[in-house]
């Protein structure tokens, strides 16, 4: 039964943001398509699901910048993921996607031809604003505007370390984690909110100032990662070089042209310091969340493996005072604070309450939140906009609470008093478990995704066809740079000495000898 509309809810959103990419209706859109995907700027970014294996380019491992798609730990993860679901049992349909394993988001160039600062005087715009290339993501950071078909982070299927994307291993480690709940009543448990992680700080530094007060062009903010960010730099630099040929121009033309300048340059500079000052909301977060352990040891048990806090709030003028006192507070209480002892998922579940904080490195998603829905505890997430794929599902004060550093005490204080909308809580939390992001449920979510981005780029006329496909590669002279991405899961131990699986992803024969067997074997 779809309870509380979550399955709708899910599905929908699924839906709309595969709606957000253009339509190809015709054979020869669909062939440009993969084309552009096979090219020099995006084939570095492609994912490639053929007759049941995946195809990717080579790794480089080790050898930053570099390194090809292949060659992160996160990309391995996203890979093994697909191929796990797939030894599984999941049939999925043959498709090619763009994929960022950025927790920021996609609006870094891969989703459309271009993202563009303000306009240059005298040039036209994209008549409308379409993405081009269908990609997915692991998380939207600012929420569900962004672009991307969002897909599971690729930590399901590893413990408290690492990359798995092994599906197997986490039905046993979920399974585990229940089992340990269930001997764990409520009555038995600790009744604070429990989080532990890192407090720490991406540190920045702006020399030209705070941000400019007449910015408010989103779009070139969102794409600071994609090619708007090398535009930013060569019309900086066109404006400063002499004109290669000297031509008239008007005093109202030469007027225009270097406000379009000067607002490039507002731009490019804003684009640095939100994106800087972003990076940081996750550990601005985790401060305050750490000084309620300072204000109220009765109810939090919000504690950091290491405490060295951010010191710079100048990007949040509004926050600063707050921050700074949230800073203060923890320092001179950092023994209460601070606690560097190891952890298993297994000892989350000796609280009544888990929290989740967002990521420390750019403020979005935290992997931690994975396996609090199986801990048999009443799940509390850190107010915020970033949002994973299942994301939809949830519904604030039914699947869980929604706080930040003003509302926390009072929300947790009420759950306590009322003992009925604590047991909903952790009732809801199961159902999240075991309807959204158990093993099954996330190979089932890989399979309807594949599915709605294959039927809306029309794949099936094209990869359905070994024949026109080994074509468009010959054509592109490709075939040696995209291979069969052969997942395995080995058993071994972390640094910490923990016992887990962990993914290798080796590179198989290229595209082009695996199409022209299927072909022979047709």
């Amino acid at each position: 039964a779809d309870v509380g509309g979550q399955r709708t809810r899910l599905w929908g959103e699924l839906r709309r943001s595969v709606d957000a990419f253009r339509q190809r209706t015709k054979r020869e859109d669909t062939e440009a398509l993969i084309s552009d995907l096979l090219g020099a700027k995006r084939r570095n970014d492609t994912v490639l699901v053929l007759d049941g294996k995946i195809y990717a380019t080579k790794a480089w491992l080790g050898l930053p910048p570099e390194r090809k798609f292949l060659g992160a730990e996160k990309n391995q993860g996203h890979c093994a993921m697909i191929a796990s679901a797939i030894k599984h049992g999941t049939k999925l349909p043959n498709v090619a996607t763009a994929h960022t394993a950025l927790a920021t988001g996609g609006d870094d160039g891969r989703c459309l031809n271009e993202r563009r600062l303000p306009p240059l005087y005298g040039r036209s715009e994209p008549a409308d604003d379409t993405y081009e290339y269908p990609t997915t993501v692991i998380a939207k950071r600012d929420g569900y505007g962004q672009c991307g078909v969002l897909v599971p982070n690729p930590y399901w299927g590893a413990r408290g370390y690492g990359t798995s994307g092994d599906l197997g291993m986490w039905h046993k480690d979920i399974a585990n984690l229940r089992k340990t709940a269930k001997s764990r009543p409520p009555q038995k448990r600790d009744g604070r909110v429990f989080w532990r992680g890192k407090c720490s700080t991406n540190e920045w530094n702006i020399k030209s100032g705070p941000i400019p007060a007449d910015w408010n062009d989103r779009a070139a903010l969102e794409c600071w990662r994609g090619k708007c960010r090398t535009n930013a730099r060569r019309l900086v630099d066109e404006a400063a070089a002499p004109p290669r040929r000297r031509l008239t121009k008007s005093a109202e033309t030469v007027a225009k042209e270097k406000a379009m300048f000067a607002a490039r340059k507002i731009a490019y500079r804003t684009m640095k310091a939100e994106h800087k000052c972003k990076k940081d909301f996750g550990n601005r977060a985790r401060l305050r969340a750490a000084a309620l352990t300072v204000a109220r040891p009765d109810l939090f048990a919000v504690t950091c493996s290491q405490l060295t806090p951010p010191k710079n709030f100048s990007c949040v003028p509004d926050e600063a005072a707050a921050l700074y006192a949230a800073r203060t507070a923890t320092l001179k209480a950092s023994t209460r604070v601070v606690d560097a002892s190891w952890l298993e998922p297994e000892d989350f579940s000796k609280h009544k309450y888990v929290l989740n904080l967002p990521g420390q490195t750019s403020g979005s998603y935290s992997r931690n939140l994975n396996h609090l829905w199986s801990t048999g505890a009443a799940v509390v997430l850190w107010d915020g906009p970033w949002v994973e794929w299942y994301y939809p599902a949830l519904a604030t004060g039914k699947t869980h609470l929604a706080v930040n550093r003003s509302t926390a005490e009072a929300a947790v204080d009420r759950v306590e008093a009322d003992g009925t909308e604590f047991q909903r809580l952790v009732k809801e939390a199961k159902r999240v478990d075991q309807e959204h992001v158990c093993a099954s449920c996330i190979a089932n979510y890989w399979r309807r995704a594949l599915e709605a981005i294959r039927a809306r780029a029309g794949y099936a006329d094209v990869l359905d066809d070994p024949r026109t496909l080994l074509k468009l590669f010959e054509r592109a002279d490709k075939c040696a740079e995209v291979v069969l991405a052969q997942a395995t899961y080995l058993a071994g131990e972390s640094d910490g000495g923990v016992k887990g699986s962990f993914t290798n992803v080796e590179a198989g024969p290229n595209v082009c000898e695996e199409l022209r067997r299927m072909i022979k074997g047709s």
